[in-house]
């Protein structure tokens, strides 16, 4: 779950996992959402990726400010 997709700030950190990822081969990323640093809209773009994927996640990457929206969903 990224921030403000385009921003500097937002832009270098998901580099970095994505990075960070590729030194495991086995894990797949499903999606990316742009949660906008808010709870409120990142909750809300969680719960539409849930709804449209339903197949189990492994896990969540989220920037700072997104975490308790994904929690929520």
């Amino acid at each position: 779950v990224s921030g403000i997709q385009g921003t500097e700030g937002s832009d270098d950190f998901e580099s970095g996992a994505e990075k960070a990822l590729e030194q495991f081969p086995g894990i797949e990323i499903a999606g990316n959402i742009a949660g906008e640093w808010t709870l409120a809209v990142a909750k809300a773009g969680m719960l539409k990726f849930l709804g449209t994927h339903p197949q189990p996640l492994a896990g969540v990457v989220a920037q700072p400010g997104t975490e308790t929206g994904v929690l929520q969903a």
